[in-house]
């Protein structure tokens, strides 16, 4: 974190463990660049969320909805205070394959969106998900929102795609918290 003239380092931290995090090497590598995709984004407050993914084991988590890390590349979200001195909040987010996430907003409820990539076919699709089950092909998107109100568990999770390759890389909110994907 830079002054508003960039001229002083404000904050700085690393965030990981002993593997790969912040790089995917995994399978979802498709286009150009997929392999340092993800997301970084300041809210309201001055916290700094981020959306990434690790293959480490040991990513530090806390008040996390998924505290485990699954197999190969999980996707990882998280948020730091305002200076990078404290870890608020932080999960894994994988399945029994690989998963990426590379995009991440906040709604007006302070809700945490996250888009990402998935091999994974038992990701925690939550109840009148659009699309409950893995739709095939060799990867799918998906969508997940967290919780604010709620110590950031997850309220809400879907695949989306089709039988072909797919991946979510770009998520937005507009003014009343709808949720567009491409």
């Amino acid at each position: 974190k830079f002054n508003v003239n960039g001229t002083k380092l404000l904050g700085s931290t690393y965030l990981g463990d002993s593997a790969n995090d912040g790089v995917n090497g995994s399978p979802l590598v498709y286009n150009f660049a997929d392999d340092f995709r993800g997301d970084v984004l300041v809210d309201i407050k001055g916290n700094i969320l981020v959306a990434s993914c690790t293959e480490s084991k040991h990513f530090p988590t806390k008040m996390a909805s998924q505290s485990t890390k699954n197999a190969g590349f999980d996707g990882v979200v998280f948020s730091l205070d305002s200076t990078l001195e404290n870890l608020l909040w932080s999960t894994f987010m994988g399945g029994k394959g690989n998963d990426a996430l590379y995009s991440i907003k906040v709604d007006d409820n302070d809700d945490i969106i996250v888009g990402g990539g998935t091999t994974s076919d038992n990701l925690p699709t939550t109840t009148n998900a659009l699309h409950p089950k893995y739709l095939g092909g060799s990867a799918d998107g998906f969508i997940a929102v967290y919780n604010a109100a709620n110590n950031n568990a997850l309220k809400h999770l879907t695949y989306y795609g089709s039988a072909g390759y797919d991946q979510v890389y770009f998520i937005e909110v507009d003014r009343e918290n709808n949720i567009y994907a491409a």
